[in-house]
């Protein structure tokens, strides 16, 4: 099972548009799961939740082949204590999608770390 999340204090449209995309074009949405937070777009396939419970979201973890987030220190962490790997979509600050570039920091210091991938 592949695992989405975007965190919950910002939408990041941008990351659930692609995964959904990708989802309808390969026919992997059965294989995914998605925790939205608080974007405006919904997917049509594969299943999501706006959020996920803490026990909820350590489940969904747990069950990760492979987990696609935004470059969020939680949910690398979190890949990271179930050697779970992780693509790391970060935020962009000039694309409204946070107050800082600090994801992108947060990236290009994880980058080439084992099991983290950079979807630049």
């Amino acid at each position: 099972m592949i695992f989405i999340t975007v965190g919950s204090a910002f939408p990041f449209d941008r990351l659930i548009q692609s995964m959904d995309s990708w989802a309808k074009i390969t026919g992997r949405g059965d294989d995914c799961v998605a925790q939205i937070g608080r974007g405006r777009f919904r997917p049509a396939h594969m299943e999501w939740h706006v959020n996920l419970e803490h026990a909820h979201f350590s489940v969904t973890m747990q069950k990760a082949k492979l987990v696609v987030a935004h470059a969020g220190m939680g949910s690398v962490i979190t890949a990271m204590q179930h050697m779970t790997p992780i693509v790391l979509l970060p935020r962009r600050f000039e694309a409204g999608e946070h107050t800082t570039d600090h994801q992108m920091a947060t990236a290009r210091w994880l980058e080439g770390k084992p099991g983290v991938f950079i979807a630049w």
